[in-house]
């Protein structure tokens, strides 16, 4: 037995990274979900789980001694490194499928995850 969704649950989908929003379902085997982008992504209910407790309560860590926490200097990349960076667009790198999206969807994808990888 699936678990049941209400509109606004945070839910998380299996081999897929970032925040989601159960939308609604489409049938009994597929649901409807809103990624960071708000983008509507359909997914097999069978990979969508709901979020237990607010992510905020997920992510707590307690009790890591003072300095593990502190910051370590980060070494620095050689110059050549940062000049050639490259942020790789085609739609076919960035999600499994893009099937019946518009230019104009996929474009604003495209442009979301430009501005979230700088």
């Amino acid at each position: 037995m699936h678990p049941k969704f209400s509109p606004g649950d945070q839910v998380l989908v299996l081999n897929e990274s970032g925040h989601f929003v159960f939308k609604a379902y489409k049938n009994q085997k597929i649901v409807v979900v809103i990624d960071a982008f708000d983008f509507d992504r359909e997914f097999p209910i069978d990979q969508v789980s709901m979020i237990r407790g607010s992510a905020e309560k997920l992510l707590t860590v307690k009790n890591i001694p003072k300095e593990k926490l502190e910051a370590k200097p980060r070494p620095k990349l050689p110059p050549k490194f940062q000049e050639n960076a490259v942020i790789d667009l085609h739609m076919h790198e960035l999600l499994d499928s893009h099937q019946g999206w518009t230019n104009t969807e996929i474009v604003n994808y495209q442009m979301g995850y430009l501005k979230s990888q700088l």
